[in-house]
Protein backbone atom coordinates (compact mmCIF):
# COMPACT_ATOMS: atom_id res chain seq x y z
CA UNK A 1 0.00 0.00 0.00
CA UNK A 2 1.34 3.44 -0.97
CA UNK A 3 1.77 6.38 1.32
CA UNK A 4 -1.37 8.29 2.26
CA UNK A 5 -1.79 11.48 0.19
CA UNK A 6 -1.52 14.83 1.98
CA UNK A 7 -4.69 16.35 3.38
CA UNK A 8 -6.02 19.89 3.01
CA UNK A 9 -8.75 21.53 5.07
CA UNK A 10 -10.44 24.46 3.34
CA UNK A 11 -12.46 26.74 5.59
CA UNK A 12 -14.98 27.70 2.95
CA UNK A 13 -17.97 29.99 2.55
CA UNK A 14 -16.68 32.30 -0.18
CA UNK A 15 -16.72 32.19 -3.97
CA UNK A 16 -12.94 31.99 -3.87
CA UNK A 17 -13.07 28.87 -1.71
CA UNK A 18 -15.33 27.17 -4.25
CA UNK A 19 -12.97 28.10 -7.08
CA UNK A 20 -10.00 26.63 -5.20
CA UNK A 21 -11.87 23.40 -4.50
CA UNK A 22 -12.95 23.05 -8.11
CA UNK A 23 -9.41 23.70 -9.35
CA UNK A 24 -7.99 21.01 -7.05
CA UNK A 25 -10.50 18.42 -8.15
CA UNK A 26 -8.02 16.77 -10.48
CA UNK A 27 -5.48 16.13 -7.73
CA UNK A 28 -8.20 14.73 -5.48
CA UNK A 29 -9.66 12.49 -8.21
CA UNK A 30 -6.19 11.15 -9.01
CA UNK A 31 -5.62 10.26 -5.36
CA UNK A 32 -2.81 12.79 -4.91
CA UNK A 33 -4.70 14.90 -2.37
CA UNK A 34 -7.34 14.48 0.32
CA UNK A 35 -9.61 17.51 0.73
CA UNK A 36 -12.15 18.41 3.39
CA UNK A 37 -14.21 21.59 3.15
CA UNK A 38 -15.88 23.20 6.14
CA UNK A 39 -18.92 25.48 6.14
CA UNK A 40 -20.03 27.39 9.22
CA UNK A 41 -23.71 26.77 8.46
CA UNK A 42 -24.70 30.43 8.09
CA UNK A 43 -26.51 29.73 4.81
CA UNK A 44 -29.59 27.52 5.03
CA UNK A 45 -29.23 25.84 1.64
CA UNK A 46 -25.67 26.29 0.35
CA UNK A 47 -24.67 25.00 -3.05
CA UNK A 48 -22.93 21.65 -2.74
CA UNK A 49 -19.14 21.72 -2.85
CA UNK A 50 -17.26 19.18 -5.01
CA UNK A 51 -15.46 17.54 -2.05
CA UNK A 52 -16.21 16.04 1.34
CA UNK A 53 -17.96 18.79 3.31
CA UNK A 54 -18.72 19.22 6.99
CA UNK A 55 -21.17 21.84 8.24
CA UNK A 56 -21.09 23.55 11.63
CA UNK A 57 -18.52 24.64 14.18
CA UNK A 58 -15.60 22.62 15.50
CA UNK A 59 -16.02 23.64 19.12
CA UNK A 60 -13.53 26.48 19.17
CA UNK A 61 -9.78 26.34 18.63
CA UNK A 62 -9.37 23.19 20.75
CA UNK A 63 -12.02 21.33 18.77
CA UNK A 64 -10.43 22.36 15.49
CA UNK A 65 -7.00 21.29 16.73
CA UNK A 66 -8.42 17.87 17.59
CA UNK A 67 -9.96 17.62 14.11
CA UNK A 68 -6.63 18.48 12.47
CA UNK A 69 -4.92 15.75 14.43
CA UNK A 70 -7.64 13.15 13.88
CA UNK A 71 -7.81 13.72 10.12
CA UNK A 72 -4.03 14.16 9.72
CA UNK A 73 -4.46 17.53 8.04
CA UNK A 74 -1.25 18.87 6.53
CA UNK A 75 -2.42 22.38 5.60
CA UNK A 76 -5.35 24.70 6.25
CA UNK A 77 -6.54 27.30 3.75
CA UNK A 78 -8.74 29.87 5.47
CA UNK A 79 -11.00 31.08 2.66
CA UNK A 80 -13.88 32.21 4.85
CA UNK A 81 -15.75 35.50 4.59
CA UNK A 82 -13.46 38.46 5.42
CA UNK A 83 -15.62 39.25 8.45
CA UNK A 84 -15.50 35.73 9.91
CA UNK A 85 -12.95 36.92 12.47
CA UNK A 86 -13.69 34.31 15.13
CA UNK A 87 -13.28 31.39 12.74
CA UNK A 88 -10.01 32.81 11.45
CA UNK A 89 -8.68 33.36 14.97
CA UNK A 90 -9.60 29.79 15.95
CA UNK A 91 -7.87 28.47 12.85
CA UNK A 92 -4.70 30.40 13.63
CA UNK A 93 -4.63 29.10 17.21
CA UNK A 94 -5.40 25.50 16.24
CA UNK A 95 -2.80 25.38 13.49
CA UNK A 96 -0.17 26.88 15.79
CA UNK A 97 -0.95 24.26 18.42
CA UNK A 98 -0.67 21.40 15.95
CA UNK A 99 2.18 22.77 13.83
CA UNK A 100 -0.02 22.77 10.73
CA UNK A 101 0.68 25.18 7.85
CA UNK A 102 -2.03 27.81 7.39
CA UNK A 103 -2.74 30.71 5.05
CA UNK A 104 -5.62 33.14 4.57
CA UNK A 105 -7.16 33.88 1.20
CA UNK A 106 -8.20 37.54 1.57
CA UNK A 107 -9.76 39.04 -1.52
CA UNK A 108 -9.13 42.77 -2.03
CA UNK A 109 -11.65 45.22 -0.63
CA UNK A 110 -13.08 48.45 -2.03
CA UNK A 111 -10.30 50.94 -2.74
CA UNK A 112 -12.45 53.84 -3.87
CA UNK A 113 -13.68 56.80 -1.83
CA UNK A 114 -15.90 56.07 1.16
CA UNK A 115 -16.40 57.14 4.76
CA UNK A 116 -14.70 54.34 6.67
CA UNK A 117 -15.50 53.18 10.18
CA UNK A 118 -14.09 50.54 12.53
CA UNK A 119 -17.40 48.68 12.72
CA UNK A 120 -20.95 48.60 11.40
CA UNK A 121 -22.43 50.31 14.45
CA UNK A 122 -20.31 53.43 14.02
CA UNK A 123 -20.96 53.45 10.26
CA UNK A 124 -24.72 53.37 10.84
CA UNK A 125 -24.47 56.06 13.52
CA UNK A 126 -23.01 58.40 10.90
CA UNK A 127 -26.18 58.30 8.78
CA UNK A 128 -28.12 61.55 9.33
CA UNK A 129 -31.76 61.51 10.40
CA UNK A 130 -34.07 61.18 7.42
CA UNK A 131 -31.50 59.41 5.24
CA UNK A 132 -32.69 56.73 2.84
CA UNK A 133 -30.28 53.87 3.43
CA UNK A 134 -29.60 50.74 1.42
CA UNK A 135 -28.09 48.35 3.95
CA UNK A 136 -26.14 45.59 2.20
CA UNK A 137 -25.46 44.00 5.56
CA UNK A 138 -27.51 40.80 5.79
CA UNK A 139 -29.73 39.37 8.51
CA UNK A 140 -27.06 39.52 11.21
CA UNK A 141 -27.41 43.30 11.35
CA UNK A 142 -31.09 43.12 12.35
CA UNK A 143 -30.81 44.40 15.96
CA UNK A 144 -28.57 47.26 14.89
CA UNK A 145 -30.78 48.45 12.05
CA UNK A 146 -33.98 48.21 14.08
CA UNK A 147 -32.57 50.81 16.47
CA UNK A 148 -32.55 53.60 13.86
CA UNK A 149 -36.24 54.43 13.49
CA UNK A 150 -35.30 57.90 12.23
CA UNK A 151 -34.00 56.42 8.98
CA UNK A 152 -35.72 54.87 5.99
CA UNK A 153 -33.79 51.59 5.70
CA UNK A 154 -33.98 48.95 3.00
CA UNK A 155 -31.86 45.97 4.02
CA UNK A 156 -30.87 43.38 1.44
CA UNK A 157 -30.73 39.73 2.50
CA UNK A 158 -29.70 36.66 0.54
CA UNK A 159 -32.43 34.21 1.53
CA UNK A 160 -36.17 34.27 2.11
CA UNK A 161 -36.91 34.01 5.78
CA UNK A 162 -34.19 36.50 6.70
CA UNK A 163 -36.65 39.38 6.85
CA UNK A 164 -36.15 41.79 9.75
CA UNK A 165 -39.10 42.93 11.85
CA UNK A 166 -39.63 46.67 11.61
CA UNK A 167 -37.21 47.11 8.72
CA UNK A 168 -38.07 46.76 5.05
CA UNK A 169 -36.21 43.84 3.47
CA UNK A 170 -35.32 42.90 -0.08
CA UNK A 171 -34.48 39.27 -0.81
CA UNK A 172 -31.85 39.10 -3.56
CA UNK A 173 -28.96 36.67 -3.76
CA UNK A 174 -25.62 38.14 -4.90
CA UNK A 175 -23.95 39.03 -7.12
CA UNK A 176 -25.89 42.15 -8.14
CA UNK A 177 -24.92 43.72 -11.45
CA UNK A 178 -24.46 47.42 -12.02
CA UNK A 179 -27.69 47.87 -13.98
CA UNK A 180 -29.77 46.35 -11.19
CA UNK A 181 -27.97 48.38 -8.53
CA UNK A 182 -28.50 51.58 -10.50
CA UNK A 183 -32.22 50.90 -10.91
CA UNK A 184 -32.60 50.07 -7.23
CA UNK A 185 -30.78 53.12 -5.91
CA UNK A 186 -32.49 55.52 -8.29
CA UNK A 187 -35.92 53.95 -7.86
CA UNK A 188 -35.77 54.08 -4.08
CA UNK A 189 -34.08 57.47 -3.82
CA UNK A 190 -31.17 55.99 -1.84
CA UNK A 191 -28.94 58.62 -0.23
CA UNK A 192 -26.56 56.34 1.73
CA UNK A 193 -25.11 52.87 1.19
CA UNK A 194 -24.27 51.00 4.38
CA UNK A 195 -21.96 48.04 3.83
CA UNK A 196 -19.05 45.99 5.08
CA UNK A 197 -15.82 46.04 3.11
CA UNK A 198 -16.18 42.39 2.10
CA UNK A 199 -14.76 42.65 -1.41
CA UNK A 200 -15.39 39.88 -3.92
CA UNK A 201 -17.80 39.57 -6.80
CA UNK A 202 -20.51 41.80 -5.33
CA UNK A 203 -18.74 45.14 -5.64
CA UNK A 204 -20.92 46.83 -8.25
CA UNK A 205 -22.89 48.59 -5.52
CA UNK A 206 -19.88 50.71 -4.59
CA UNK A 207 -19.15 51.87 -8.13
CA UNK A 208 -22.82 52.68 -8.73
CA UNK A 209 -23.14 54.53 -5.43
CA UNK A 210 -20.14 56.67 -6.35
CA UNK A 211 -21.60 57.33 -9.81
CA UNK A 212 -24.95 58.44 -8.36
CA UNK A 213 -23.54 60.52 -5.53
CA UNK A 214 -24.76 58.10 -2.86
CA UNK A 215 -22.59 58.38 0.25
CA UNK A 216 -20.85 55.13 1.18
CA UNK A 217 -20.68 54.27 4.90
CA UNK A 218 -18.20 51.42 5.04
CA UNK A 219 -17.28 49.17 7.96
CA UNK A 220 -13.63 48.14 7.74
CA UNK A 221 -12.84 44.43 7.77
CA UNK A 222 -11.05 42.86 10.75
CA UNK A 223 -7.27 42.57 10.39
CA UNK A 224 -5.81 39.39 8.96
CA UNK A 225 -4.30 36.80 11.28
CA UNK A 226 -0.49 36.56 11.37
CA UNK A 227 0.95 34.45 8.58
CA UNK A 228 0.66 34.21 4.79
CA UNK A 229 -2.13 36.29 3.23
CA UNK A 230 -3.05 35.34 -0.33
CA UNK A 231 -4.87 37.86 -2.56
CA UNK A 232 -6.57 35.56 -5.05
CA UNK A 233 -7.35 32.01 -6.16
CA UNK A 234 -4.18 31.54 -8.18
CA UNK A 235 -2.01 32.54 -5.25
CA UNK A 236 -3.95 30.15 -3.02
CA UNK A 237 -3.49 27.26 -5.45
CA UNK A 238 0.22 27.96 -5.63
CA UNK A 239 0.49 27.96 -1.84
CA UNK A 240 -1.42 24.68 -1.49
CA UNK A 241 0.65 22.92 -4.12
CA UNK A 242 3.95 24.15 -2.73
CA UNK A 243 3.04 23.48 0.90
CA UNK A 244 1.77 19.95 0.25
CA UNK A 245 4.38 19.06 -2.37
CA UNK A 246 1.95 18.64 -5.25
CA UNK A 247 4.11 20.25 -7.91
CA UNK A 248 2.82 22.59 -10.61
Amino acid sequence: MGAEPPALLVLAGSAEARAVLEALGGEAAAGRLRIVASLAGATRAPRALPVETRVGGFGGADGLAAFLEERRIGAVLDATHPFAARISANAAAACAAQGVARAQLRRPGWEGPARRFPDLASALAAAPAGARVLAATGRGSAPLLAGRGDLSILVRVAEAGDEIAGVETLVARPPHDAEAERALMRGRGITHLLARDSGGIDGAKFAVARELGVEILLAERPPAQPGPVLPDVQAALGWVRETLGLGG
